[in-house]
């Protein structure tokens, strides 16, 4: 989604290579233990000159290279973010970028970015790169985008925050270049906002949201590849849950791996977005009971996005699960709070008290509408080991929209399928099957 929840928090994972099925290579994501709620995100870029050809462009779309099969690249955890190795250029420019379903553009930090937040990272340089490409040099592109203007800037505002840059044409690769895309047209961040960027562990975000939400055809990574590849149009996600373990967490392009989750538990379900991974929600519950918030909306969204440490939603929203949980805040009261669950179609997904509860250091905005239920309800006692849902009140979003970040996402395997425009949930394995699995290193065959 558009709207890239920088704020906060939470959990694990860092990078490695997983497997492949089906005789395809596969990314891991490794985990790293952050039992506190802190905030961190950030970019970076690079460039240089040359002309791009209409007869380039086609043979980017002809091209067929012989890496077919799965791809996998590796995906690293830091406070909530899940994000992975990158190269643009050639000679290779390296860059860590969030893995952001709720986006669907690579944008990184360009050499010209004098704000504070792009020299805090690494920053791509275009004079660096003898495959770099002009956008001004290419007018059609910027026809067909109205994104883009004539001079090739581009403007972005997302939920926390904003950048302005320029539209770029380059290599970009994953994983040290064993996957390509030749022409990809990112943006290279001139100017951005010093919240949240500057406190973000990475550089630069990779949008795998749908082409409908990209500057062009050109912008959308996953379907560039998927070209050159000549992979399935779909990839899935798995989440580690166990904080004691790394290397767990992987991307899968081009298919799907049944040893990482229940397949009696998998469903899809059609989304109803022609640019995010959204898609109807019937109901939520607490302790088995609604709490009425889609019946008085008319129906409910859920975004279902890795680029969103919680269960993000307007405040109303969340006041009202604040209210139905009866929690105080106190971490030793974690055990006694109901299930919550999202219920698409006829089918519950729940998460348990010890998937959705965090400490809350430096969750502020929750811990305040903790605090006044706790005034409303006669408890005014300064509480200890602060702990709270992880539930993100955002002003932004419809009273009727939620986002299913990594709460939801490390209790189910998702898979996201861009031709059929459906996604599918299942229950995923945190055993010593799906474990094992994820360690196997197999021959790489891709590109992401």
């Amino acid at each position: 989604m558009k709207t890239i929840v920088c704020v906060l928090l939470l959990f694990f994972i860092g990078c490695g290579i997983a497997s492949l099925h089906g005789g395809a290579p596969r990314y891991r994501l490794n985990k790293r233990d952050t039992k506190h709620v802190t905030r961190h995100r950030v970019a970076h870029l690079n460039s240089r000159h040359s002309y791009l050809s209409d007869q380039e462009l086609a043979e980017d779309d002809d091209s067929k290279e012989e890496q077919k099969g799965y791809l996998m690249e590796h995906l690293h955890h830091n406070h909530g973010d899940y994000f992975m190795d990158i190269t643009i250029g050639e000679p290779a420019q390296h860059f860590k970028v969030l893995l952001d379903t709720g986006s669907s553009n690579l944008i990184v930090p360009s050499i010209h970015c004098k704000s504070r937040a792009c020299l805090l990272h690494r920053r791509y340089n275009p004079d660096k790169s003898k495959t770099y490409r002009p956008i001004q040099q290419y007018q059609s592109l910027i026809e067909e985008s109205p994104r883009i203007k004539r001079n090739g800037k581009v403007a972005i505002k997302f939920q926390t925050g904003k950048i302005t840059g320029e539209a770029s044409i380059d290599k970009v690769c994953i994983e040290d270049q064993k996957g390509c895309v030749p022409h990809h047209l990112f943006v290279a961040i001139n100017k951005e906002s010093e919240h949240p960027f500057a406190n973000l562990e990475f550089d630069g975000i990779l949008g795998l949201s749908l082409p409908e939400q990209s500057l062009n055809r050109r912008s959308h990574f996953l379907s560039n590849l998927q070209k050159v590849t000549n992979t399935e149009n779909l990839f899935s996600i798995y989440l580690n849950n166990q904080e004691k373990h790394d290397n767990r967490s992987s991307l899968l392009i081009g298919g799907v791996e049944p040893s990482l989750f229940v397949e009696k538990t998998l469903n899809y379900f059609p989304i109803n977005d022609k640019k995010r991974w959204q898609v109807k929600l019937t109901s939520v519950h607490v302790g088995g009971k609604s709490v009425g918030i889609c019946e008085d909306n008319g129906g409910c969204n859920a975004i279902v996005d890795t680029g969103t440490y919680s269960i993000a939603a307007n405040p109303k929203f969340v006041v009202k699960m604040l209210k139905a949980l009866k929690f105080a805040g106190n971490c030793d009261q974690t055990e006694e709070l109901p299930p919550i669950s999202f219920k698409f179609g006829d089918v519950h997904y729940s998460l348990d008290p010890s998937e959705y509860v965090i400490h809350t250091k430096g969750n502020r905005k929750v811990d305040k509408l903790i605090t006044k239920l706790n005034r409303r309800r006669g408890k005014v006692r300064r509480r200890k080991n602060k702990c709270a849902p992880a539930l993100l009140p955002l002003k932004g979003l419809h009273e009727n929209t939620i986002i299913l970040g990594e709460p939801f996402l490390k209790k189910y395997y998702t898979i996201y399928n861009l031709d059929q425009r459906k996604v599918g949930i299942a229950l995923a394995k945190h055993d010593a099957e799906a474990v094992s699995y994820t360690h196997l290193t197999l021959p790489t065959i891709y590109s992401v």
